[in-house]
């Protein structure tokens, strides 16, 4: 009886004859050679339970292999393929009970969405699926608000200083209307003036009407005034009176209003006898032609020299002002040869 062998023994296996030389027969025990890659052709997947969709894989290549004599490989032959099967895609049917509940819940949603953009008067764009960040968006309009009034005002304040500059750094307009004005005349009047005579008088409603000085008693008429023919500034007839020059600026304009008096006359004090007592804080005021009254702030007191007298720096704001009253009158020692004394006293002034 023959032996047979044990699972995975290979001791005492019986081994079929070796193939002779030249056979062409196959051995039966030797499986056929499997070429690296190959699946014979054939790909199989599972069955699943909806109906299967054929589909061919292509034909492998052939590959036709020649016998050699006196060797132990064959060429292995194709086998047919078989289909290949996929299961085609499964939509998941929906319940119509919550296709219902969907379209239900967008129309309302839909509706108050309008009716939320007509109340909010915004557009129905903004209102939607997200909610309207209504402090997101005032804080956006508000910076772009602060921007813009920023840019604004720079300009403003721009333009305004370039103005001011403008003005402060060019000498006054001088006026040359010397007609009828004598300057031996000037400060020969010593008569006083009634009171009338102030509450009566009347000039456009631009200029300076009056002046008030508290503290040094002064309330007085504001004429207008000239240059003589030597250049020099009018001066009042009147030693009550004082005068404002018409080359300066108008009361409230960008620029200095100049104002001058005289200390005293041949035999009495005038109206700026005390001008040099003022104080840096001490007030006054400029009433114009229209019954406005403007304040003004002491910022600046001395006395110069009449030959350091520089009237250029005069008739212009002190510092930093923009709007100012510059007042000035004499003082010192007389001057017989040259009719007037040997000082000024100039007194600097800020509206306020």
């Amino acid at each position: 009886m023959q032996n047979t062998p044990s699972p995975g023994s290979q001791r005492g296996a019986i081994r079929p004859p070796a193939r002779e030389r030249g056979s062409l027969e196959r051995p039966v025990s030797r499986p056929p050679v499997r070429r690296p890659g190959s699946m014979d052709g054939v790909v199989k997947v599972a069955k699943l339970e909806e109906a299967p969709v054929e589909v061919i894989a292509p034909a492998a290549p052939v590959v036709a292999h020649a016998y050699a004599p006196g060797t132990d490989i064959v060429a292995a032959k194709p086998k047919p393929q078989e289909p290949v099967y996929v299961a085609p895609a499964v939509e998941e049917e929906v319940p119509q009970e919550a296709l219902a509940k969907v379209s239900k819940r967008a129309k309302r949603k839909n509706v108050k969405s309008i009716k939320r953009a007509a109340k909010k008067n915004v557009p129905e764009g903004m209102i939607g699926s997200k909610k309207f960040d209504h402090k997101k968006f005032f804080l956006i309009a508000l910076a772009v608000i602060v921007l813009l009034l920023t840019g604004y005002i720079a300009y403003d304040t721009w333009l305004t200083n370039s103005r001011a500059q403008s003005l402060l750094t060019s000498a006054p307009a001088t006026s040359t209307d010397a007609s009828g004005w004598s300057k031996d005349d000037e400060g020969k009047d010593e008569s006083e003036i009634p009171k009338s005579a102030l509450s009566s008088y009347t000039v456009a409603p631009s200029l300076p009407r009056a002046l008030y000085i508290e503290k040094l008693g002064v309330a007085a008429r504001v004429m207008p005034m000239s240059i003589n023919t030597d250049n020099s500034i009018q001066a009042p007839k009147n030693i009550f009176d004082s005068g404002w020059y018409n080359g300066s600026v108008k009361p409230g304009e960008t620029g200095a209003m100049f104002i001058d008096g005289h200390a005293s006359g041949a035999t009495r004090q005038g109206l700026f006898a005390y001008l040099d007592t003022l104080k840096v804080g001490d007030k006054m005021q400029v009433e114009k032609g229209d019954g406005e009254k403007l304040n003004y702030k002491v910022v600046k007191v001395e006395t110069v020299p009449l030959a350091d007298v520089d009237m250029k720096r005069v008739l212009l704001p002190y510092g930093n002002v923009s709007k100012a009253l510059n007042l000035m009158t004499c003082t010192g020692k007389w001057l017989p040869k040259e009719k007037t004394y040997d000082h000024r006293v100039i007194v600097y002034t800020e509206q306020v």
